[in-house]
């Protein structure tokens, strides 16, 4: 029998205000379903609208290390990364394509033919070209279809050992970073634009690198900034980051025949403190990162080095530290046309575990803005470009359950955009 209260009814006070309570809880919670439904709706946005959304990727497995991305053609985005397999020693290369609203195309792993990749993505005549090695560390320059993700080798070189970077030049051919550990020097290979070698050279460093640059291709240790680029002027030169003598320096070299004679260096101090990154402006003038011995990131946006003369020492060169960048971040560094401004953007990790986008004039240096792109789950710097309505996509790679990798990209719209570039 139902328990009869003072009030004559069959409900207890008590019970009555439960299930009232109870009725309040259900309605907030469809309240807020319904909200979170809607909110799930705006998401959907047009490709000029600000959005962030993860991809859903095919292939995707084990671990992914983010490189680099570009903007295609077709207003698209190739994503390049890596990642370990078992049974290899070096990681394989995976290739990523978006559309312009970020969507998912296709991905791929290549294959063992093709691993680690060390180039970031190099245009060249409307198509897209990685440098990669094979199992035997000979050196592949693959090209890549980013319209159906098909790939070739259109050239591989058995003699080049162990490539740590490359890069196009402007006349369309390429540069080639290497590295022989048994006798210990490293080697720039200049290549023409019919992929025959025009010349190449070795400089000799010191024993205890060869360990450094066995762990770095083996993703066995924080990675070391090799690189190698082209500087135009009056005197034109090519440079290349890497082990010198006793020091992690870059060294700038004579374009027709790669001969230091009467070129200048950014010397390190071993590899604790070196240059990072460094994106030639124009004769002497770079935008460039350097790091100290705390891990600590300069960035310096208008440096005047002299490419002739005199040695420069890269701890001398000061430059602006940001106290939210996560310290020994891999740093990424563009000059592009951003909101009708000539902009150079870096982009890092930070401390909250985002990305954070640091923009300066390309001409002054001057200080012009930064953004910081954070989640809940931590994210990790994959790279950046500008986007065809004016705004600009960051790539990203994030986990889920702090275990399986995903891709993610951020989409600022031109506003956003304009913000961070003083507009």
């Amino acid at each position: 029998m139902a328990e009869v209260g003072q009030n004559g009814h069959g409900i207890a006070p008590k019970t009555k205000e439960m299930r009232i309570y109870y009725l309040f809880i259900i309605c907030v919670a469809l309240g807020i379903v319904f909200a979170s439904c809607k909110k799930h709706k705006e998401n959907k946005v047009e490709p000029d609208n600000q959005y962030f959304k993860y991809v859903d990727t095919e292939t995707l497995a084990n671990d992914l290390v983010p490189l680099d991305m570009v903007r295609t053609v077709d207003q698209g985005f190739l994503f390049l990364g890596s990642s370990p397999a078992t049974g290899l020693l070096f990681h394989k290369t995976y290739l990523l394509k978006l559309d312009k609203e970020g969507k998912f195309l296709w991905d791929k792993y290549l294959d063992a033919d093709f691993l680690n990749p060390v180039s970031e993505l190099m245009s060249k005549n409307g198509s897209y070209f990685i440098f990669c090695m094979d199992q035997n560390t000979g050196t592949h320059l693959v090209k890549l279809n980013d319209t159906n993700g098909q790939t070739e080798s259109v050239k591989y070189w058995d003699n080049i050992q162990l490539p740590l970077h490359g890069s196009v030049t402007p006349e369309g051919g390429f540069l080639i970073l290497n590295a022989n550990l048994g006798d210990k020097w490293s080697g720039f290979t200049k290549i023409n634009s019919d992929l025959s070698t025009a010349w190449n050279e070795v400089y000799f460093f010191n024993d205890n690198f060869a360990a450094e640059i066995d762990r770095h291709t083996k993703r066995e240790t924080q990675p070391l900034s090799f690189m190698t680029g082209t500087v135009s002027g009056a005197n034109p030169s090519y440079f290349f980051n890497c082990f010198y003598e006793a020091n992690f320096s870059c060294i700038f070299v004579k374009q027709k025949d790669g001969k230091t004679d009467g070129y200048s260096q950014i010397g390190g101090d071993r590899s604790y403190a070196a240059i990072r990154y460094l994106t030639a402006l124009n004769e002497n003038r770079f935008a460039l990162c350097r790091y100290d011995r705390t891990n600590t990131n300069f960035l310096i946006p208008n440096a005047m080095i002299p490419i002739l003369g005199s040695p420069t020492v890269s701890t001398e060169l000061g430059g602006t530290t940001f106290a939210d960048m996560e310290p020994n971040s891999r740093i990424l560094c563009r000059r592009h046309v951003v909101a009708g401004k000539d902009v150079i953007i870096y982009a890092a990790n930070n401390r909250n575990k985002g990305v954070g986008l640091y923009a300066f004039d390309a001409n002054s240096g001057i200080f012009l803005g930064s953004k910081s792109l954070n989640l809940e789950s931590p994210c990790e710097m994959g790279g950046f470009a500008p986007t065809a309505d004016g705004g600009l996509a960051v790539l990203a790679k994030t986990y889920i359950v702090n275990r399986f990798p995903r891709v993610l990209v951020f989409k600022l719209n031109e506003e956003e955009t304009k913000k961070l570039v003083g507009g």
